[in-house]
């Protein structure tokens, strides 16, 4: 499964649904490729096979951040490919503070 992993944005309908922002195809793609069935990934994820179906096909809107936040754990794969940003570096209270930071 690992060998799969490494391949996922090599291949040219994985790369094309996340410049899309196809989100459903996204995860279809990436679940066929782990080898996983519909009805897996709702168990790693706690949505049912149906649900999971809709998603992917476009049926069920895929615009809430939680849901795409455990597909992409679930799938193991790049949060920014479902659209969202990776995780913010812990914020150190140690840290020198930024610009941002030092304008209010």
């Amino acid at each position: 499964m690992v060998e799969t992993r490494r391949h996922d944005m090599s291949q040219p309908q994985m790369r094309d649904a996340v410049a899309a922002h196809n989100y459903g195809k996204v995860v279809r793609l990436a679940r066929r490729a782990r080898g996983l069935t519909q009805q897996e990934l709702g168990g790693r994820t706690g949505y049912s096979a149906a649900t999971i179906s809709r998603l992917e096909t476009g049926h069920q809107a895929l615009d809430d951040m939680t849901t795409l936040r455990i597909l992409a754990r679930a799938l193991d794969i790049p949060p920014s490919w479902l659209g969202l940003s990776s995780p913010l570096v812990s914020e150190d209270p140690e840290r020198p503070p930024s610009f941002h930071d030092r304008a209010r």
